[in-house]
């Protein structure tokens, strides 16, 4: 795990046409499962008023509404990532990236990392009606809208496996009553989307339950192993290593137990939430969690369950588990035999 960490990053492209609520789904994102966000055309405009030796070209795209080169674009990006990766950061969304393949293939070849572009998937129809209320120069909005729906950005698009579509209809995200007034059409328009996004981008989780000693361990790891960008964690562990370590969280929880309170389960969500990102995994297979049935409900709160996996056996196949588990002196070890 220690290992994967200083080796693993994660990209979320987050891609809308201009007026989309694209930075605000990214701050959702950032709040919920703890990305970084950096709003590539913020970073751009800044640059472009800045009066460095390339700014007048940066200025030059936004006019003719297409893409910043990719070899003055993407180092500005990669300062950013940078800085934060010196923090510990694994996992960023970046907001209105890339506008071309070039900058992607650019940024991919710099940092290896996995990727998913995660599209706000308007019609035209829709799109044209967000350019009137997007910030900004009128004209270059509408030449940036042109370019989002124009035959290189489509390709792009179209180049990329991995595209998660969030669709989206502006009527289908108003109150549907009639006669009901409409507060704020953008916060309904904001929270709808960034709503409907943070379930598509939610990590799954498969459990793995069974007696001591009955070889969950090692099934876990087998599952883990057969999917891509998952991480075998086995949560009484993940507890003990933070109460080891004297961590944030393991103080936090060694006073609880002082006081003889039991550790919320929240602090363990918090936990495999930070092991996603310290891993860049998009998936977790679990052990000794959930241990009761009410927790089911607030894990799905913050992961997708896909898969429950039992291990179950005969009377002497416990047994032997239940010997061995108090041979070992309580401990939960597998036996393959």
């Amino acid at each position: 795990l220690e290992t994967k960490r200083y080796f693993s990053v994660r990209f979320v492209y987050l891609l809308g046409p201009p007026g989309a609520p694209v930075e605000h789904t990214a701050a959702k994102l950032e709040q919920r499962y703890g990305y970084s966000s950096i709003n590539f055309s913020a970073l751009l405009r800044s640059y472009a008023k800045s009066g460095e030796k390339e700014s007048k070209a940066v200025q030059q795209a936004f006019v003719k509404g297409r893409p910043v080169e990719a070899s003055i674009a993407c180092p500005l990006l990669l300062a950013e990532i940078y800085r934060d990766m010196a923090l510990g950061v694994q996992s960023f969304v970046l907001v209105d990236f890339p506008q071309s393949l070039a900058q992607a293939q650019f940024l991919e070849f710099r940092v290896p990392s996995t990727t998913t572009p995660l599209l706000l998937d308007f019609s035209r129809v829709d799109a044209e009606e967000l350019s009137v209320s997007a910030e900004g120069d009128a004209l270059e909005t509408e030449k940036a809208t042109q370019a989002f729906y124009g035959t290189d950005m489509q390709a792009m698009l179209a180049a990329m496996p991995s595209l998660v579509r969030v669709p989206c209809r502006l009527p289908a995200m108003w109150p549907a009553s009639k006669g009901a007034a409409v507060p704020d059409p953008k916060q309904c328009l904001a929270e709808w989307t960034s709503t409907e996004a943070c379930a598509r981008m939610m990590p799954s989780i498969a459990v793995v339950l069974g007696p001591p000693g009955s070889g969950t361990n090692t099934l876990a790891s087998v599952l883990a192993s057969l999917t891509p960008n998952t991480q075998a964690v086995d949560c009484r562990q993940l507890m003990d290593r933070e109460l080891d370590r004297q961590t944030e969280s393991g103080m936090a929880m060694r006073n609880m137990l002082a006081r003889g309170q039991v550790v919320p389960l929240s602090m363990t969500l918090e936990l495999l939430k930070d092991i996603t990102n310290l891993t860049c995994s998009e998936s977790l297979v679990l052990e000794n969690c959930p241990m009761y049935v009410d927790q089911v409900e607030h894990i799905e709160e913050q992961f997708r369950i896909d898969r429950v996996f039992y291990i179950s056996g005969t009377s002497s196949a416990i047994q032997t588990w239940k010997d061995k588990f108090v041979a070992g002196g309580g401990e939960a070890q597998d036996f393959d035999e």
